[in-house]
């Protein structure tokens, strides 16, 4: 029998899971050192990879927690929501070019160090792989688009205009594109984000049409026979068929455009993950729930450590890589997971402390304000001490002639 104990009040446990396990594949994915863990991250090679579970999983929360919320405050909490992660973006993107030192500055800015930095201020461009976190700030600031209709019962609206925006980017991708330095093609993935808003925000409603269907196990059935037979073609390389295996699988085609039957194919495997979290929870919280859990419950904490100790990785040039021994491999993301689980464990022992002690108030409130200042004047002081009369900033006596 099934073991449905996920619910923790009104928190439904199995989305901090999911966040979890996306975080987890994108940790060994970034690192990229193709150990036997691949078998559970599918390494950016699957039909679905972490990043769109990711955003489904995170616009369904949107859309759940704002059940019997009034809009204003959801407004306020998207877009509060939406700048911090904007400012996550900075911080560790000032920081890790700080650490890493002047001669990746100069590699990172070529030579441009004003343009390059209002271009990251802009989101124009991405630093250090930050460029899931530009897409994510942009859909979080769109969602109250997407809650306005949904609180005024206009279902139907938003469900057209997300189906309009994919119509349109599908016939003309480019016309369509926003020029923001995302990884994704942001209006070809609006089904996948905002989507799973209006799923998430009528997930009771859902849930009880669903569970009057009399076949429903009979298309659960069928979900997961087809899911199983995708995979086993995967696994196969589809008999040697370049043609179903570049319509099927090819990553960047499905990243940037995002086809019907990709889309299809995602939602079904997203289904599967769904079934799975559901009848088989308390087999996987025992064995994963303390690792999947605090990176789920600490997400862009936990994709911006993951970002900043892969890269730290390879500044150290650390002696490892994908031709290595298998052990070595495996022990190396043994490592770099359990440095992240251990800071998000620390941050949350830190903030937690900083809260219960009234005199510290101001600075638990205002930290990410003050460190993404402190790190911006670092920043703009090392690439002037650097900088020489006659450099990149002062030319025939123009002061920061580049920009």
């Amino acid at each position: 029998m099934a073991d449905l104990n996920y619910m923790d009040g009104k928190r439904d446990l199995r989305l901090d899971f999911l966040r979890g396990y996306s975080i987890f594949v994108m940790t060994l994915t970034h690192l990229g050192l193709a150990s036997p863990l691949i078998f559970i991250t599918g390494g950016s090679r699957f039909l679905i990879n972490a990043a769109e579970v990711f955003f489904f999983i995170s616009g369904f929360t949107v859309g759940y927690i704002a059940i019997g919320r009034t809009l204003g405050s959801q407004v306020e909490n998207r877009l509060t929501r939406s700048w911090l992660i904007y400012r996550y973006i900075l911080f560790f993107s000032f920081g890790l070019t700080l650490v890493l030192g002047q001669e990746r500055l100069q590699e990172e800015s070529q030579g441009e160090f004003v343009r390059w930095l209002v271009s990251l201020i802009a989101l124009k461009e991405a630093a250090w792989d930050m460029d899931i976190l530009i897409a994510y700030v942009i859909y979080i600031a769109l969602a109250p688009l997407a809650l306005w209709g949904l609180v005024r019962n206009r279902t139907q609206l938003v469900v057209m205009a997300i189906g309009g925006v994919y119509l349109l980017t599908q016939l003309a991708p480019f016309v369509m594109s926003l020029e923001f330095a995302s990884f994704r093609h942001l209006a070809a993935n609006t089904p996948l984000f905002f989507g799973a808003i209006v799923m998430g925000y009528h997930s009771p409603t859902l849930a009880a049409w669903w569970k009057e269907r009399r076949r429903r196990r009979w298309a659960d059935g069928t979900i997961l026979v087809i899911g199983i037979a995708l995979l086993v073609a995967f696994l196969t390389d589809y008999g040697g068929n370049e043609d179903l295996q570049d319509f099927l699988g090819h990553f960047v085609v499905r990243e940037f455009l995002m086809p019907p039957h990709n889309l299809v194919i995602v939602t079904l495997y997203l289904r599967i993950l769904w079934l799975m979290v559901t009848h088989l929870w308390g087999f996987l919280f025992r064995v994963s729930g303390w690792l999947f859990m605090p990176l789920g419950q600490d997400s862009m904490f936990a994709y911006c450590l993951q970002v900043t100790f892969i890269k730290l990785f390879y500044w150290w040039d650390m002696p490892v890589d994908w031709e290595s021994h298998t052990l070595l491999r495996l022990s190396a993301e043994v490592i770099v997971v359990g440095l992240i689980l251990g800071s998000v464990r620390l941050r949350r022992w830190f903030l937690t402390t900083l809260h219960r002690r009234n005199y510290l108030e101001w600075p638990h409130r205002h930290l990410i304000n003050l460190l993404v200042w402190g790190t911006l004047i670092m920043l703009l002081g090392l690439a002037l001490m650097r900088a020489e009369p006659g450099g990149w900033w002062w030319e025939d006596g123009d002061f920061f002639d580049d920009f």
